[in-house]
């Protein structure tokens, strides 16, 4: 039997892209797709919201930073390491920034 497809979104917080363009990503997934998320304001919330209105929202997993066992500034990279594991794809809302998580998970994907 197949697995299902996992499909890791990550993007920056104080971006979202055209609702267009996310709407044609989610309608090229297969139906049964696993949303993974890091549940933070901006991309992952808009990504988040699709969820719920254009798939059932339990196939999306959010993973949210583990700031007790992590500092501040590393609980997101592991996070974001933890799903980048699981991923079969990403999809990527990134402004161009050399930096920050979005930057790492783009560099650790390819």
């Amino acid at each position: 039997m197949f697995e299902r497809m996992k499909v890791m979104f990550t993007g920056h917080r104080d971006r979202v892209t055209r609702i267009e363009c996310l709407l044609w990503i989610i309608d090229a997934l297969p139906k049964n797709t696993i949303w993974l998320h890091g549940g933070a304001k901006g991309f992952d919330t808009q990504v988040d919201s699709a969820a719920r209105r254009f798939r059932t929202k339990k196939n999306t997993s959010v993973f949210y930073p583990d700031y007790k066992s992590f500092t501040k500034y590393g609980a997101p990279h592991v996070r974001n390491d933890q799903m980048l594991e699981l991923a079969d794809l990403v999809v990527a809302c990134w402004d161009g920034r050399k930096r920050g998580g979005t930057y790492s998970v783009i560099r650790k994907a390819r």
